[in-house]
């Protein structure tokens, strides 16, 4: 398994916080199980990069010890990164680019972390689907 490229990871609070704005109408949201994504395209203008996808992790500090917050987030990106085959075929426009947040909702460490967020990535991208069908991707 490769690891997340540094320009896929989100890092710029400029593009984390519209993910968190509830007052948006373009961020859109997936969950299953224990994972909830938040995802919008952002213009690739805003993203300064040339990539189509970009993502971060969050676990929040109720859980409690920081080796199971890595632990945690060590599981999402596996998740992810099984599901990324998908993502390089999402349909991202162009002038796009597509910026999500994994966050954990849970209280400890669960089991199936991976396979909840291979679901919530699958809804990703049915959502895109959905989204490009409807003639709403401009």
């Amino acid at each position: 398994m490769e690891r997340l490229p540094r320009s896929a990871r989100l890092k710029r609070r400029r593009l984390i916080k519209p993910l968190f704005d509830r007052s948006r109408t373009d961020v859109q949201s997936a969950s299953a199980g224990s994972i909830r994504v938040l995802y919008r395209l952002a213009p690739r203008v805003e993203t300064g990069l040339d990539v189509r996808v970009q993502v971060g992790f969050a676990v929040p500090k109720r859980v409690r010890k920081a080796s199971e917050r890595n632990r945690i987030k060590r599981q999402m990106r596996a998740g992810f990164q099984s599901e990324a085959d998908r993502f390089l075929g999402a349909p991202v426009p162009n002038a796009s680019t597509l910026t999500m947040m994994a966050i954990f909702r849970g209280e400890g460490f669960v089991p199936n972390i991976a396979v909840d967020t291979k679901r919530a990535v699958s809804r990703v991208v049915a959502g895109l689907s959905a989204h490009e069908s409807a003639g709403l991707s401009d």
